[in-house]
């Protein structure tokens, strides 16, 4: 995994099957933001705690497209589906997700970083 961009606590853990916005702002390396008009591409990929992918949220286009966003000043959002924070049956109360994005930006610059987040699973816990 990617050096995570973002990490939220448990205490902000969304709900299982539940909907919710994820959201950060892309910068560079040197603390700029990468503004929407530099970007040429943006790829996502959700996975859970285990490496398997979440909801076909592979290689995805997240650059205006599938439930994502980018604002001209280069803020992130993703509206999370149902499908999204679907928790794993035998998995703990607590079961972390990793978005990893991909974005090609200024003339051909990579710069790949990740998102934890955390699911909370209601069924089956008292």
């Amino acid at each position: 995994m990617p050096e995570a961009v973002k990490q939220f606590d448990t205490k902000d853990a969304f709900a299982e099957s539940s909907t919710g916005t994820l959201s950060g702002q892309l910068v560079q390396p040197n603390g700029s933001n990468i503004e929407r008009s530099a970007i040429s591409a943006l790829v996502g990929t959700l996975v859970n705690d285990l490496g398997a992918v979440v909801n076909s949220r592979s290689a995805q286009d997240m650059l205006n497209d599938h439930d994502a966003t980018v604002s001209e000043s280069g803020a992130f959002a993703l509206e999370l589906q149902p499908a999204d924070t679907a928790a794993r049956e035998a998995g703990p109360e607590f079961q972390p997700r990793y978005l990893t994005l991909k974005c090609t930006h200024s003339g051909g610059k990579v710069l790949v970083k990740s998102i934890q987040f955390y699911i909370r699973k209601v069924h089956g816990h008292p």
